[in-house]
């Protein structure tokens, strides 16, 4: 049962809705402009302002009455027993001995009231106690706290008159109690920005004021924290240690970034999974490999046209090796890449490609790699030389041109056997119709007569010079079996072409272990060679020591004496083949393969290097 307490908030608004046309306590002036003519009361009959008023209530509902005569004049309250004390004091006016005489007896009577109620609810609470109902212990209870609130409600109006109390505030003060309001403050107490408020309000807001300076605090760190981190970044971008924040200018996009905008984001040495999605014959012993993602989407590497990937070949239960391909497609084709692969007789890996791989089956590919690429920023225009199967970059780049609608003059020149042996004849013959700026001339050693596009014989001077007018100042790809570039190298020398304006298949172009067919093998391990005075090469993971043979690398040493070392391209491009340098000194050929990074922890491609004196390496 819920207990009653005090005087319930409808009854307090019933008791202000019947003093709201009550008037106001009216002194000096004001009371007598309402009464012209009569003089005001005296001084010392009227009760003082006061601010402020007894504990406890002021009385619960009864009756209302009002009088129609007495001391008051019609229309004003006249006390009585059932008369309540919050409305006749808001609607007391002019106060006199004889009502205020009135009123005290009147508020005696509630307070002995009250007591007679008190004594009566405690009896019942001890009759109710004593025969174990709980229930009626509560109604006591709460009849006893209304005869408080009865007997305290006399005594607060006793009091106020006593002490000469404004009987308008005493009520005012009495609601503002009933209603857990926080009272005015008493005369002379200044008013300040904390008047009127709790200390739980206090307490509260003092508390949300911390948590406030707190996460401003918080922001303002982490803001700090994110602008060092910024400039930090942007030091190790390139900008010069010595230079402020405010002056320091962006590092310049690399080829890669400024060819992949828009395109696929360039990502290197990424290693991921890709899913043959197709396989198509070029040539009686060429087929090209499309590969894609995966899950479908795009593939999760960029590359520039020109450069090579490294895939994982599962060739044996149990085996695998890797090798590296040059990429045919364009890089405008965000959704697969591919490779195109000469089969080889003495080629383990091209032999599993054109026998084993099928539609559906799955390799771990490196992101690509390479210096040989053309992007169309680097020349105005540009002269491919390729010879057999090195025609795969030749048309990564052409493909990548053409999509880009390149303004650029292509001067395609292709060595091949016979028309069988043209790899992308249909395409490139496509091209050249559609695109104007693409001037294609092949050379074909294998046929007796000219044919429709094709000159019979092989690649001269003469030719060169004829195809490509002004040869010496335009920028050359080479790319091809070794001896046809040696071979092409003589003929631009003789026309007078700039070694620097010559660019040759990353791939070791021109060297013992360049391959035919574009796959890169790992060649034979040199056998009858003479050490090298003073050449000990340790290596310290597998505790194995080798001496360096004359013409050597580290990696055919390590080879020799049992140390695996992973290798791929073999020409110091992939970067497979990359150990740590520990002691010593050591030359390479190459450092096209490492990256700044390796270059920092002191890696060297061993496919590339040699040394002439005792060096430590971790392997």
């Amino acid at each position: 049962m819920k207990r009653k307490r005090g005087l319930r908030l409808p009854a307090l608004l019933v008791i202000l809705a019947a003093s709201g046309t009550a008037s106001g306590q009216m002194q000096g002036g004001d009371h007598a402009s309402h009464h012209p003519g009569k003089p005001p009361a005296d001084a010392a009959s009227r009760p003082a302002p006061m601010q402020g008023g007894g504990p406890g209530g002021m009385g619960r509902p009864a009756e209302k009455g009002r009088g129609k005569g007495g001391p008051g004049g019609k229309g004003r309250a006249v006390p009585s027993e059932k008369t309540e004390l919050v409305p006749l004091f808001m609607n007391l006016g002019e106060v006199t001995p004889e009502r205020l005489e009135e009123i005290r007896s009147l508020a005696g009577t509630r307070a002995a009231a009250g007591i007679s109620r008190m004594r009566s609810a405690l009896d019942r609470m001890l009759s109710a106690f004593a025969a174990d109902d709980l229930a009626e212990v509560e109604n006591g209870a709460s009849e006893l706290e209304d005869g408080l609130s009865q007997f305290m409600s006399g005594i607060a109006a006793v009091r106020a008159l006593a002490e000469r109390r404004s009987p308008r505030n005493t009520a005012l003060r009495w609601l503002r109690s009933e209603l857990h309001l926080v009272p005015p403050p008493e005369p002379g107490q200044g008013g300040g920005f904390l008047s009127g408020l709790s200390a739980t309000h206090v307490f509260f807001m003092a508390l949300v004021a911390l948590v406030a300076i707190a996460g401003t605090v918080m922001y303002w760190r982490r803001t700090r924290r994110a602008s060092e981190l910024l400039e930090r970044i942007a030091a190790a971008g390139g900008a010069a240690p010595d230079e402020s924040a405010s002056t320091r200018k962006p590092p310049s996009p690399s080829p890669e970034e400024e060819f992949s905008s828009g395109l696929i984001p360039v990502k290197r040495r990424k290693v991921c999974k890709m899913r043959v999605a197709r396989i198509q014959r070029e040539t009686p012993d060429v087929k090209t490999f499309r590969l894609t993602a995966c899950d479908g989407g795009c593939i999760g590497f960029g590359y520039l046209p020109g450069q090579f990937l490294t895939i994982t070949l599962p060739v044996a239960e149990g085996k695998t090796i890797r090798r590296s391909y040059t990429i045919s497609s364009s890089p405008t084709q965000a959704f697969y890449c591919e490779i195109t692969v000469k089969r080889e007789e003495k080629g383990l890996g091209s032999r599993f490609l054109h026998d084993e791989v099928e539609v559906g089956d799955t390799f771990r590919v490196q992101a690509p790699n390479g210096k040989f690429h053309f992007t169309g920023k680097e020349a105005d225009s540009i002269v491919l030389i390729a010879g057999g199967v090195g025609i795969t970059p030749m048309m990564s780049i052409t493909r990548a041109l053409t999509d880009m609608c390149w303004k650029g003059d292509i001067h395609f020149l292709a060595a091949v056997r016979d028309p069988d042996h043209f790899i992308f004849r249909e395409e490139l013959e496509r091209l050249a119709r559609s695109y104007p700026n693409l001037h294609l001339h092949v050379a074909a050693s294998r046929i007796d007569k000219d044919l429709e596009g094709f000159t019979k014989g092989r690649l001269s001077k003469e030719r060169l010079a004829e195809w490509v007018p002004g040869i010496r100042s335009e920028r050359i790809h080479l790319c091809g079996a070794p001896a046809m570039m040696d071979a092409v190298l003589g003929m631009l020398e003789e026309l007078g072409v700039p070694k620097a304006n010559i660019h040759l298949e990353s791939f070791g172009a021109g060297t013992k272990k360049k391959p035919s067919g574009g796959e890169i093998s790992e060649g034979e391990v040199p056998d009858g060679k003479t050490p090298s005075k003073g050449a000990r090469i340790l290596f310290k993971d597998s505790g194995k020591t080798a001496v360096l043979r004359e013409g050597e690398t580290i990696l055919e040493a390590a080879e020799r004496v049992g140390v695996e070392i992973e290798s791929s391209c073999r020409a110091g491009m992939c970067g497979i083949c990359a150990v740590k340098l520990l002691e010593g000194r050591v030359e390479m050929e190459t450092e096209d393969g490492l990256d700044p990074e390796d270059k920092e922890k002191g890696m060297v491609l061993t496919c590339v290097t040699r040394c002439s004196e005792d060096i430590v390496l971790e392997a």
